[in-house]
């Protein structure tokens, strides 16, 4: 079985290749944009999800203590969809140098990059995470869910006889027959947050795509807009980050029977006060989770800004990402038995995971 080459090597290889790489500072230089002032940061900014900050936390602290003249990153979590906004508004020490993503970056996020001159980025996918949806312990309302039927009780429009019309669904037994006659009410993430992008692509538009009325609208947009809008109203509540812990806080102290949406991990820690509800039968592991048979499983990723490496001739905008790249791509954290693992994380399946270190060996671009 193959071993992944060790720390030192991948930085020794990041740093050879890294001069013929494409967009560094040097580059933007010569194309005539202006040349970041490096000379007010000496340390890592990450930026981005809240469901991954204990993953960036640790690989931080790793890199942070096997370079004792180093300073422990910045790790600000703000949500996926902020953090990648904030790390596409440029090059230099007021931006950041990496955001965690707990979905891929979308086309439109990497087109604002490119316009901002972010022109060269590096992207890792490091495994796998997945949503759960749980509710109280004991509480009547845990039952198997499915796209249609979350669909059907979240949207703000839905189809009826002959046409789409204003949901006036009030109970989970009014969209299914076979759910408990308890109201619709869900606290989850909210716009900001990577995890409402994966709930809205695989749940949302999952349960609505197929709708003969949805099928009939011809512009892809509309039907999105349509499928994910969600009701007005206590149906779907949004939550502040971190949403996983108010999602839960919110549905423990509500009186009524509700639901709330959270990471699988955060569902693991605390397993002893959350009942789990299955999806179309299947219920999250990291098995189930890593084959992407559970229907809301979803790789995670960090993107990291080549430009922000700083080279031997003092380009760049701070030192630490290749040490940072090595870190968090080595077996000893996102192998089998890796660190992150232990911490909640799916792998990868070995051949993904072999390619992954490789692209990152050779800080493969991202093109979307």
């Amino acid at each position: 079985m193959r071993i992944l080459t060790t720390l030192a090597a991948l930085v020794v290889a990041v740093t050879t290749m890294a001069p013929a790489m494409g967009n560094s500072t040097k580059d933007l230089q010569k194309m005539g944009a202006e040349a970041p002032d490096h000379s007010s940061r000496d340390q890592l900014w990450i930026t981005g999800s809240t469901t991954m900050d204990v993953f960036t936390h640790a690989i931080a602290e790793s890199v942070a203590s096997k370079n004792k003249k180093g300073k422990k990153p910045i790790v600000q979590s703000d949500g996926s969809t902020a953090g990648i906004k904030e790390f596409c508004k440029g090059i230099g020490v007021e931006f950041p140098d990496i955001v965690a993503a707990s979905r891929r970056m979308r086309k439109r996020e990497f087109e604002a990059c490119l316009d901002r001159l972010v022109l060269d980025i590096i992207e890792l996918k490091i495994g796998y995470s997945a949503l759960v949806v749980v509710t109280k312990r004991a509480n009547p309302t845990a039952f198997d869910i499915l796209p249609r039927t979350m669909y059907l009780g979240l949207a703000a429009t839905v189809p009826g006889e002959e046409q789409l019309e204003p949901n006036a669904a009030k109970t989970w037994y009014d969209v299914n027959p076979l759910a408990p006659k308890s109201p619709i009410k869900v606290y989850g993430p909210g716009p900001s947050s990577g995890s409402r992008g994966v709930w809205d692509d695989l749940m949302m538009e999952g349960g609505c795509r197929h709708m003969p009325q949805v099928r009939e609208i011809f512009g892809a947009k509309e039907r999105v807009k349509l499928c994910t809008t969600v009701r007005s109203g206590d149906f779907y509540v949004d939550v502040p980050e971190p949403y996983y812990e108010n999602a839960v806080k919110r549905m423990m102290d509500d009186p009524d029977p509700s639901l709330a949406i959270v990471p699988h991990n955060y569902y693991d820690a605390n397993s002893d006060t959350l009942q789990l509800l299955t999806i179309e039968g299947i219920a999250p592991s990291k098995e189930t989770i890593s084959s992407e048979e559970y229907h809301l499983a979803n790789p995670l990723y960090y993107y990291v800004k080549r430009a922000h490496m700083r080279d031997s001739d003092g380009f760049g905008v701070v030192r630490g990402l290749r040490e940072f790249i090595g870190e968090l791509m080595d077996d000893e954290n996102i192998g089998p038995n890796g660190n992150l693992i232990k911490m909640g994380l799916s792998p990868l399946p070995e051949t993904m995971r072999l390619e992954e270190q490789d692209d990152a060996i050779y800080l493969k671009r991202f093109t979307k």
